[in-house]
């Protein structure tokens, strides 16, 4: 090997080194994905307070109830893969809040305060939920209808977006859909 070979080679060698030595971005940009969750339980008895947990402690009326649901069923990219998915929901529902004041002969609508944490191995996630709860001319089906947003989450994800959903005869079923934002690694 010429000495004009040997040189090129070993330049190339510790370029090599060097562009190896550091990630090819030192910064990866974040990103927006759309996730979702699909929330299923059972419903259980309301008691006559608000709960006192982050946004479902709101009671602007002064008359609510709170239901407390542990270890709803949860699926979707929201919090992730697995079976050791875990969560609580604490739904504060303002009585004498009615939403619907122009027709006061339709089923009636109140505004709904939840807070619903998921757990999945290390990873939580803690959502605020506003929702207005409509009741049916169905006997025993409500209809749910909002926005909700992260509160706090492992790894400083943000975001939002909507959430629908009903409670039939005991059972509870709520979509979140929405974009959320992982943020840079440095």
């Amino acid at each position: 090997m010429s000495r004009l070979s040997a040189n090129i080679a070993l330049k190339a060698l510790l370029a090599g080194c060097v562009v190896g030595a550091f990630p090819a971005s030192a910064a990866q940009s974040s990103r927006t994905r759309m996730q979702s969750a699909l929330i299923t339980a059972q419903t259980v008895m309301p008691v006559g307070a608000q709960c006192l947990t982050e946004y479902s402690n709101n009671c602007s009326s002064g008359t609510c109830t709170c239901m407390s649901i542990t270890n709803p069923t949860v699926r979707g990219t929201l919090v992730g893969k697995g079976s050791g998915i875990t969560g609580d929901i604490e739904i504060t529902t303002d009585i004498n809040a009615a939403t619907n004041f122009e027709t006061p002969n339709e089923p009636g609508c109140n505004p709904v305060f939840a807070d619903i944490s998921f757990m999945n191995g290390s990873f939580n996630l803690d959502t605020a939920v506003l929702l207005n709860l409509c009741s049916t001319n169905k006997a025993g089906t409500s209809t749910l209808d909002g926005n909700w947003s992260i509160e706090t989450a492992s790894n400083n994800e943000t975001g939002g977006g909507s959430a629908t959903g009903t409670i039939k005869n005991g059972s509870l079923t709520l979509k979140l859909v929405g974009a959320v934002t992982i943020p840079a690694v440095m």
